[in-house]
C-alpha cells in the first residue's frame, strides 16, 4: 500500500473516532425558571434541574446571568452520565417592578453552552402619572403628578428631592390613602431650558424604604 494512502486512511479513521468521542448532554427539565415572590420578600431562590444523558462526565465550567442582581452558581465536581444535577440562582430584585427576564448561560467542560432564562413576576409597588412633567413659557403654572401604592402600603413619605434645584414643591405633599399627590412649581430662569431629577422617598408599611423617580423640564 502506497504511503500516501495508507495516511489517508488513518487520517479518515482517527477523524472518525474522534467525531464520535463520547461527550456529555446536559437535558434541562425546564430552560425557563420563574419566580414568585411571598410578600415582603427581598430575596429570590430557585433551581434548573438537569440530567446528563451524553455518554460521559461533565463539568459545568462557567454559570454567568446578565445582571448582578442575578447569582448563580456551577454544580461542583463532573456530573456522571444519568445524573441529575441543579443550577441555583438567587434574585436580588430590588425596586423593579413588575414582569424582569434575566439571562442565565451555562458552559461545560466539553464547550457546549446551553441559554437558560429566570423570570421574576415582581409585583407592581407604585405608578407614577405622569413619570414627566413639562413646564412651558416665562411663568408656566405648577403642575401636579400622583404616585398611586399598591403593595406594602400604607406608606410615609420621607422627602422629595430635586436636582438640579430649578423645581420646588409648593405646599405639602397630600398622602391620602394609597396615593401621594405633588405639586412642583419651577423656580429658575424663565428663559433656560432647564431638565431635573426628582427623587421621592417613602416607606412602605413593613419599614423599608424606597427611592423613586421622576423627571422635570421647563422649555422656554
Amino acid at each position: 500500500m502506497r504511503p500516501q494512502r495508507l495516511f489517508r486512511i488513518c487520517f479518515a479513521t482517527l477523524g472518525l473516532l474522534l467525531g464520535t468521542a463520547a461527550r456529555g448532554e446536559l437535558v434541562f427539565e425546564s430552560t425557563e425558571l420563574v419566580l414568585k415572590p411571598r410578600p415582603g420578600e427581598r430575596k429570590l431562590t430557585g433551581e434548573f434541574h438537569f440530567t446528563n444523558r451524553g455518554e460521559a462526565p461533565v463539568t459545568l465550567t462557567e454559570v454567568s446571568s446578565g445582571c448582578s442582581c442575578t447569582v448563580t452558581e456551577a454544580a461542583e465536581g463532573a456530573v456522571a452520565p444519568g445524573a441529575r444535577g441543579v443550577v441555583p440562582v438567587t434574585y436580588s430584585p430590588g425596586s423593579r417592578q413588575g414582569r424582569q427576564i434575566q439571562p442565565v448561560t451555562v458552559v461545560t467542560s466539553d464547550g457546549k453552552t446551553y441559554e437558560l432564562r429566570m423570570v421574576a413576576d415582581l409585583p407592581v409597588r407604585v405608578t407614577i402619572a405622569p413619570r414627566l412633567l413639562v413646564f412651558s413659557g416665562p411663568a408656566p403654572e405648577p403642575r401636579d403628578i400622583t404616585l398611586t401604592y399598591s403593595a406594602d402600603t400604607p406608606v410615609t413619605l420621607l422627602e422629595v428631592i430635586s436636582h438640579p434645584p430649578a423645581f420646588v414643591v409648593e405646599g405639602t405633599p397630600a398622602l391620602e390613602g394609597d396615593e401621594l399627590k405633588i405639586r412642583f412649581r419651577y423656580a429658575g430662569e424663565a428663559a433656560d431650558d432647564v431638565r431635573a431629577t426628582a427623587r421621592v422617598r417613602v416607606r412602605d408599611a413593613a419599614g423599608v424604604e424606597h427611592t423613586d423617580v421622576l423627571y422635570l423640564r421647563h422649555a422656554p
